[in-house]
């Protein structure tokens, strides 16, 4: 079948036709799974998002007829579809359930992965890592989770409490935070290779080189992507970085080649 222009513009690749189809068939709780298969922090993104996806919506710019042709049957050219606006709606609607929607989780593999940073690349590889069944400790130099979402965005664009209930929900996937350290301060990277299976530097480190499809450092074990590889990204780019390190992470775990 052939992929709508918005879910190729996105670079989540977000099945955006289906999230939409359930939320006009009133399909709540579907919609924010599919959603939550490629967009771990909805709430946050469906704010900020640089909407790529409404760019090249088809319904921008067009004139609608009436059924004989004769006039117009909505008044002038069409806005695009306000994908991210129904995003954020999804999200808001399932934050303020009882119980919220939680991905489902494999089971437990007994593999560790330590991620360096708490921004939405490293929170997005935990949530991918988390549903494959393995085990995530998140560090952070921060207080809070959220990295850039939280520190670099202001109030009235993001509120924290919707960045919360984004976070919330990779904390009960499993999520271990260690926050208020510092790589090569408080811990070194040494110390994470012993520890953990796989170590994902979602932050820059300096002398640290990965290959930009795999993900792979020149440090077994080690992988690096987001900020740590290509610098700041819109919050959209990072999350898919991090679901691309998370599935590079996982092969490695798996014994397979990434």
């Amino acid at each position: 079948d052939c992929a709508a222009p918005c879910s190729l513009a996105c670079p989540a690749r977000l099945d955006i036709p289906a999230f939409i189809g359930h939320l006009a068939a009133g399909r709540h709780r579907e919609a924010i799974a599919v959603i939550k298969e490629r967009i771990p922090l909805p709430a946050a993104l469906g704010r900020i998002c640089p909407r790529y996806c409404e760019r090249v919506c088809r319904r921008a710019g067009r004139t609608y007829l009436s059924a004989d042709g004769s006039q117009p049957a909505m008044p002038g050219p069409q806005e695009p579809v306000a994908i991210c606006a129904l995003a954020r709606f999804a999200a808001d609607v399932d934050a303020a359930e009882q119980e919220p929607y939680v991905p489902p989780r494999r089971a437990a593999t007994g593999k560790r992965v330590a991620v360096v940073g708490a921004g939405p690349a490293g929170l997005s590889a935990a949530f991918y890592l988390l549903q494959d069944g393995h085990a995530c400790t998140i560090f952070d130099a921060h207080s809070d989770p959220g990295g850039a979402f939280r520190y670099a965005v202001p109030e009235s664009r993001l509120p924290k409490q919707a960045l919360d209930a984004d976070i919330e929900v990779i904390r009960r996937l499993g999520a271990e935070f260690r926050m208020n350290v510092r790589l090569g301060a408080d811990f070194a990277l040494d110390d994470l290779r012993r520890d953990y299976d796989a170590v994902f530097l979602a932050c820059p480190r300096p002398g640290i080189k990965a290959d930009r499809r795999t993900l792979r450092t020149n440090l077994e074990g080690v992988f690096a992507g987001g900020k740590a590889v290509s610098g700041p990204d819109p919050g959209v780019r990072a999350v898919a970085a991090g679901h691309l390190a998370a599935t590079c992470i996982h092969q490695y775990l798996s014994g397979h080649e990434v």
